[in-house]
């Protein structure tokens, strides 16, 4: 015989059934009539639908007293919840933070911690912002921190705080592109740098970017760089490290004029050498300054200088004899109006493997002179040359000389007293 469930405890049961449901039909309408539950049942409500519905958990707890079971901080937990989807973070944060872990309380201060960031970030206020990203470890936080510290470069770099957006960007490594922009900054700080007048340290700048393995396009700005510390040395006098600016800018830019500038090192490459050799000859070392002179024939006055070094340094000398037939034997300053003088001798004493013209020119008693040209008498060598009377019979009696001339220089090098007999 079956047997029947009592009808106490059958409509018991539906009504629990119904109650249910309309706990449910509740939650989802944000609002319910609690007056047929108990505590036990209001809190139950609460503490699943705190988060999905908390304004009807915030009812459903009226009446259930702080001291069951932990009432107290559900009450606040759903507040903190109500505060942050009502845009009250501050409030929020400020709640969660007090329920030391309560709940999901650590969650809702790492999204809102998150969110701030995001804002604190989006007003340029990214210490503050990287600092929350910090705390939240929420979500992709990690990103977060580089993203924001890429922007902080930026801010930076616009301000025209070029190195501290240059550290910024290193400090990223191999995030985006920040090897490029590293160097975009690293040459616009050199540019400010020479727009102030310290060159040296903006073409430091300058060579360390063109020589680091992600360079981009900074050549034509690295040659206004160098360019304009060459001027600037050329200024001071500074003629080797103009040149050496100069030669830095050959091949880097399709702008550049580069016959000017290969004109502009030559011309620095002789300054150098000419200031040198006039500080040798200043300090009387004439050989060595004659050296240098050697090496930039034509420019300004350096043939007539070293000239002059050279008369300094080397001394002409002609060592000769008079004679009768060319020879020593008949050596002689005597001479009748017929015979023919034969003067020979050797040049030395000059700068070696140089050569002259000589002039050598007789000069007779009533002041007559005959002269005869050699050219290119080496130094060290030996020759000579002849005088006579074209008409003996009717040539003057009485004591003459021959001088013996260097072309170039004027200088006397040797002077013979003649005598002429009948």
């Amino acid at each position: 015989m079956e047997t029947q469930e009592p009808v106490t405890a059958k409509v018991n049961r539906v009504r629990k059934k119904v109650l249910t449901a309309c706990l449910c039909a509740a939650a989802a309408a944000g609002a319910v009539c609690f007056f047929a539950f108990g505590p036990v049942g209001r809190y139950a409500f609460a503490a699943k639908y705190c988060e999905t519905s908390p304004e009807a958990a915030i009812q459903a707890l009226d009446g259930v007293p702080d001291w069951y079971l932990d009432t107290k901080e559900l009450r606040e937990y759903i507040s903190g919840i109500e505060a942050y989807q009502s845009g009250d973070r501050e409030a929020a944060a400020e709640i969660f933070g007090e329920l030391n872990g309560y709940g999901n309380s650590s969650w809702f201060m790492g999204l809102i911690n998150y969110e701030t960031a995001v804002e604190l970030r989006e007003n340029g206020k990214y210490e503050e912002a990287l600092d929350l990203f910090e705390k939240c470890a929420y979500g992709d936080w990690k990103e977060q921190l580089l993203l924001t510290r890429y922007q902080m470069a930026e801010s930076e770099e616009s301000a025209g705080e070029y190195e501290e957006a240059a550290e910024i960007f290193e400090s990223l490594g191999d995030y985006a592109d920040c090897a490029y922009r590293k160097n975009e900054c690293l040459m616009g700080m050199a540019e400010k740098l020479s727009g102030i007048g310290s060159h040296g340290e903006a073409a430091d700048i300058a060579d360390d970017v063109l020589g680091s393995d992600d360079t981009g396009d900074f050549d034509s700005a690295a040659v206004k760089i160098y360019l304009s510390y060459a001027g600037a040395l050329e200024e001071e006098g500074d003629w080797a490290g103009a040149g050496t600016q100069l030669e830095k800018c050959l091949g880097l830019s399709e702008d550049e004029d580069s016959e000017t500038v290969e004109e502009r090192i030559e011309y620095c490459e002789s300054m150098t050498v000419y200031e040198a050799a006039v500080e040798l000859m200043e300090e009387d070392r004439y050989a060595e300054a004659i050296a240098e002179f050697d090496k930039i024939p034509g420019f300004l006055d350096a043939d007539e200088l070293n000239a002059e070094c050279e008369g300094n340094a080397y001394e002409w000398e002609f060592d000769g004899f008079l004679s009768k037939d060319g020879t020593e034997e008949t050596a002689t300053k005597t001479f009748s109006r017929k015979d023919t003088i034969y003067f020979y001798g050797t040049l030395s004493g000059g700068k070696p493997g140089k050569n002259v013209t000589l002039i050598f020119i007789w000069t007779d008693c009533m002041g007559h002179t005959a002269s005869c040209t050699v050219s290119d008498w080496e130094n060290g060598t030996s020759g000579g040359v002849t005088f006579s009377y074209s008409d003996p019979e009717n040539a003057s009696t009485g004591k003459g000389n021959i001088a013996v001339y260097i072309e170039e220089t004027g200088e006397q090098v040797a002077k013979y007293t003649v005598t002429v007999n009948k």
